[in-house]
């Protein structure tokens, strides 16, 4: 089993946790730096030293006109090259490589011979003067060795002599390196342990400033927490909110919007469903006590027509809520094909052939018989079907339809107009809602007020649009633009095939 690394879960440890290594990179570096600084001030210390050593011993050579001598004054010494001492060391070589004198410190050991000078320092020696190396003392110590080469008894103005005619003494002074390194890895210690220390204090800083940053976040949230439906109505205050908090609680306040909108058509489609079952169900009951009580074989005839009626208006409800709420929900389409528009023009209208030539609606055609659009065809006549049952149940005697459908495009429109109607701008807006009817021009006994709404559902399933508009006089146009489709179920293959 692989274990897997837990991450933050919420935004607030991430920001703690990415806070607390960048303070903790941060105060390494600085530990590293103090760490340096403290190295180069050792190493500083102990180049200086050696400089100072160097000098003091090259005054303590001196030429008799015979032979060389070094006269050791310890007193003259900052640094202690006595016997106890673990970590300084000096030895002076005569011209003719023979150790003149030695530092009690180095006992039986010596220092190495630095090689041949590279230029010819004056009687004072300077830190470019002088010359360092590491080396290796013969029991194997590790030291920084400074040395300088020069004359005692050269005058200051005498020219350098000739590699014949040298007369300068090595002087070299070595100091243990270990002091360098003790020194910087106990300030590193020092540093690093002081850097835990503020670590401790710096995580207990980012906790409060994270939380506090995240207050406006962690106030939003407990104020949408407290929603309800009671709610939706109210918004949050955008203006006066934190820039970084501020686009969410303008997009909370769109989904309210929706959600309220959403709420209140539900609440509307749930009275009006209410209403529009009520009715019949209020007919069926007078007529099954009518009949309960009249005890006429005609009397029970008539109530049993009432309530066959109110039933199958009933069920016609219901069936048509079926199909919208279906459309209206994530379905998979239907079967494709080819649809022959104007032949579905002409079925719908062949319905209601009987009820134009009574009441003389002229009905007008404008479109080529050859249109064909790739849609549902199902889904299609559906549409068809019911504007055109709409517009004739509404268009009074003696008014006019009118029916025109061409190729637009990539889509097919279709625009069913009829005239004249006592429709208002705001009657308008509100068609293709559930269940809405304008009680004097569009309050037919037998129609639930859901052939529009269906219309739309199923043309919005349709990737098309639906329109209405209102023109003078009393002309009402509705005007559905369906695109060509692709997709869907295979239709079945047939056996012959």
């Amino acid at each position: 089993m692989f274990l897997r690394r837990s991450r933050p879960r919420s935004i607030r440890d991430r920001l703690i946790r990415s806070l607390t290594l960048l303070a903790a990179a941060a105060c390494s570096l600085g530990a590293i730096g103090v760490a340096f600084s403290v190295y180069n001030y050792v190493n500083a210390g102990l180049l200086g030293q050696v400089i100072v050593d160097s000098a003091l011993l090259g005054l303590m050579v001196e030429h008799d006109g015979k032979a060389y001598h070094f006269r050791y004054q310890p007193a003259a010494f900052e640094t202690n090259f006595g016997i106890g001492s673990t970590d300084a060391y000096f030895q002076v070589w005569g011209p003719d490589g023979v150790v003149l004198a030695k530092s009690p410190s180095l006992g039986s050991r010596n220092l190495p011979l630095p090689p041949a000078p590279t230029f010819d320092p004056d009687f004072a020696p300077t830190a470019e003067e002088l010359e360092i190396q590491e080396a290796t003392l013969s029991a194997g110590e590790s030291v920084l060795q400074g040395w300088i080469r020069w004359d005692p008894m050269r005058m200051p103005n005498e020219p350098p002599p000739t590699p014949e005619l040298d007369r300068r003494v090595t002087v070299t002074v070595a100091r243990d390196v270990s002091i360098l390194w003790r020194s910087t890895l106990i300030a590193g210690a020092v540093a690093f342990a002081a850097v835990g220390l503020v670590l401790l204090g710096l995580r207990f800083v980012i906790v409060l400033a994270v939380d506090r940053g995240l207050q406006p976040l962690t106030n939003l949230s407990q104020e949408v927490a407290r929603l309800d439906e009671k709610d939706f109505g109210g918004r949050f205050a955008v203006d006066i909110m934190p820039t970084e908090t501020a686009p969410f609680a303008f997009a909370i306040n769109s989904v309210l919007a929706k959600a309220e909108a959403a709420l209140d058509r539900e609440r509307r489609f749930s009275m009006s469903a209410a209403h529009e079952l009520r009715t019949p169900i209020a007919e069926i009951r007078t007529a099954a006590d009518v009949a309960r009580r009249i005890n006429s074989p005609e009397a029970s005839a008539l109530a049993l027509a009432s309530i066959v009626t109110s039933a199958t208006l009933m069920e016609a409800v219901l069936s048509t809520l079926f199909r919208l709420a279906k459309r209206s929900g994530d379905i998979e389409r239907d079967v494709i094909g080819p649809v022959q528009l104007s032949s579905l023009i002409d079925h719908a209208l062949a319905r209601h052939q009987a009820r134009i030539a009574q009441q003389q609606i002229t009905i007008t055609r404008q479109g080529t018989s050859e249109l064909i659009i790739m849609t549902e065809q199902a889904a299609l006549s559906t549409i068809v079907t019911n504007l055109i049952d709409n517009a004739v149940e509404y268009t009074p005697s003696g008014g006019a339809i009118h029916v025109e459908f061409s190729q637009q495009a990539a889509a097919v429109m279709l625009a069913i107009s009829n005239t004249p109607v006592s429709l208002s701008a705001q009657d308008v807006d509100r068609m293709g809602e559930p269940f809405w009817r304008k009680h004097q021009a569009r309050g037919g006994g037998n129609h639930s007020g859901l052939g529009l709404a269906l219309v739309k559902a199923l043309i919005q399933s349709l990737e098309g649009t639906i329109e209405f508009r209102l023109k003078p006089p009393f002309t009402l146009h509705v005007i559905a633009t369906l695109p060509h489709l692709t997709g869907g179920r295979v239709p079945p293959v047939s056996e012959g095939a």
